[in-house]
């Protein structure tokens, strides 16, 4: 892979028991223990695709049954062509150096979730955050992949 994004959203995948599989001009990536993770499940293209419609064929073809498409680019700076999806655009930030910040907050408490309560607390947030992307089995595959990247 190319990018730090796509790199870096593979490595995040990989955490929770994600598989990346190389194929002809692609990748497929797959989040076994999460069906209903949105951004588990993708096909990595190298360049933009020129034929989009034959792409989400592609998508179907490996995930049936899934209800979104989602392709990522693993190119920079590149045109992304029009089509019947929808582009989303990320930045990722790098530093060749870090500094402390200008006003620390030194009163902030930062601690690992541990207990259940924690974990229901984070499932709560995201939940009120997420008003797309919820299957049927998303709370309870959800809370158990973050647990497992958090251990």
């Amino acid at each position: 892979m190319r990018t730090l994004g796509v790199r870096s959203d593979l490595m995040l995948i990989r955490l929770q028991g994600g598989i990346v599989e190389d194929r002809d001009g692609y990748s497929v990536v797959r989040l076994p223990s999460n069906p209903h993770a949105y951004s588990g499940h993708l096909l990595v293209l190298p360049e933009p695709p020129r034929d989009v419609e034959h792409w989400i064929g592609v998508f179907q073809a490996e995930f049936p049954g899934a209800e979104h498409v989602l392709l990522a680019l693993d190119c920079p700076h590149e045109t992304v062509p029009a089509g019947p999806l929808i582009v989303e655009l990320s930045a990722v930030l790098t530093a060749e150096r870090v500094h402390p910040p200008p006003r620390p907050n030194r009163e902030a408490r930062i601690r690992p979730l541990v207990s259940d309560v924690d974990w229901a607390a984070l499932l709560e947030l995201n939940m009120a955050n997420n008003d797309v992307f919820s299957g049927p089995g998303y709370v309870p595959i959800g809370t158990a992949t973050w647990r497992t990247c958090g251990n």
